[in-house]
């Protein structure tokens, strides 16, 4: 397998090169979800842990994993979401952040063609936690 780890400040990823030592099959670079430097279908797998609620062109970014995974590939998503009633409220406050809700994400993945097949019960309050699988369907 190799791996790709990836963040947008370079500070992120000098400190995952003095824990990790690059090799064929681990490799760090700096650069915005929102334009992957990477070919069409190249991903078996994208992981995603607490990212998309600090880019505030999150709809962007999933349309750039829909465009690198391959066709029965799979998007793992451990994040934040706010509520219907909360995004109404923060999207006027907050610019640079993601403000969505999990139906957004489901329907931009969908667009893409890539639907959930395993999701666990969300926890939190005003923003919970979800942790989903969706996989790019052929």
């Amino acid at each position: 397998m190799s791996v790709i780890g990836t963040d947008v400040d370079p500070e992120q990823i000098i400190l995952a090169k003095k824990h990790h030592k690059e090799s064929k099959r681990l490799k760090f670079m700096e650069l915005d979800a929102t334009t992957l430097p990477f070919e069409n279908q190249e991903f078996d797998m994208i992981f995603s842990m607490f990212v998309l609620h600090h880019i505030g062109s999150w709809d962007k970014t999933l349309n750039e994993i829909g465009r690198v995974l391959k066709p029965n590939g799979y998007f793992i998503f451990y994040d934040l979401a706010y509520s219907r009633f909360s995004t109404r409220l923060f999207k006027r406050i907050v610019k640079k952040y993601g403000v969505y809700t999990i139906q957004d994400i489901i329907t931009i993945l969908k667009d893409n063609n890539i639907e959930s097949v395993y999701k666990e019960k969300p926890h939190g309050a005003i923003m919970k936690h979800y942790a989903v699988v969706f996989q790019k369907k052929i």
